[in-house]
């Protein structure tokens, strides 16, 4: 998704483009965690059933694909490039996790990964959901690409995809402070159905899950991994990139 303006040169820009609860929630977002470690995970959901024209067939351009384990390797062969490396690469391929993306000639300029396993999102937590769901995640846009509305198409030739294979459509999140990539996904047709509350104070880990969020097995463990391969996706502003 787009970088969120942060400076106080902005904020009249954000005001106008957010509107007032959706500034406020955001600003008040970043004061609490100058006090404390405080995230807010918006569960979402994409299916046939909401995804919006034109992407009701996947990918109206046919640009977006699956990409074979090598296309992807190639990719990082070339250098740390596309917000890749290839310790993940090749941990997500070992998991059996998929990459649906598009290039523009050797540039992969946009693209998003998809599991149905539960995600470390930092060291201490994991987040679990219904395996009838695919869960996507890591979705990045190269930056002179941003703006085409490619990985709204990405997201869409992933639906095609996993909902011909007999999943009922995407699972993913958002942290709840990034109000571009919540407009964007609603664009794409994304519903809202859930929020958690997470807070890290003193050491422990204190979470809240509203009650949709069981209708999808979508909650938060703590589940320590000793071990991991890139950023955790939760300590970097959430789930999805540029857009």
């Amino acid at each position: 998704m787009s970088p969120i303006r942060m400076n106080r040169s902005n904020a009249l820009n954000n005001l106008r483009d957010w509107g007032v609860i959706s500034f406020t929630f955001y600003y008040t977002h970043q004061l609490i965690n100058r006090l404390i470690w405080f995230k807010v995970v918006r569960g979402m959901t994409l299916t046939n059933d909401t995804v919006n024209p034109p992407y009701e067939n996947g990918d109206p351009d046919g640009a977006a694909r699956l990409l074979s384990p090598n296309e992807v390797e190639e990719v990082v062969v070339d250098g740390p490039r596309f917000g890749l490396d290839m310790a993940f690469v090749r941990e997500a391929h070992v998991r059996g996790d998929s990459c649906i993306g598009c290039f523009d000639g050797k540039v992969l300029a946009s693209y998003g990964w998809y599991s149905d396993k539960p995600d470390q999102l930092n060291a201490d937590l994991r987040l679990i959901f219904d395996r009838d769901y695919v869960y996507m995640y890591r979705g990045y846009t190269a930056p002179g690409y941003r703006g085409r509305r490619l990985h709204a198409k990405c997201m869409a030739a992933a639906l095609r995809h996993f909902t011909d294979l007999n999943y009922r459509g995407l699972i993913s999140y958002v942290d709840g402070s990034n109000v571009p990539a919540l407009r964007s996904g609603t664009k794409l047709g994304y519903q809202t159905f859930g929020t958690i509350l997470l807070v890290r104070l003193l050491g422990r880990y204190f979470i809240y899950h509203t009650r949709r969020c069981r209708d999808f097995g979508f909650r938060v463990q703590r589940h320590r991994k000793e071990t991991s391969v890139g950023s955790y996706s939760l300590d970097t502003g959430g789930n999805s990139s540029s857009k």
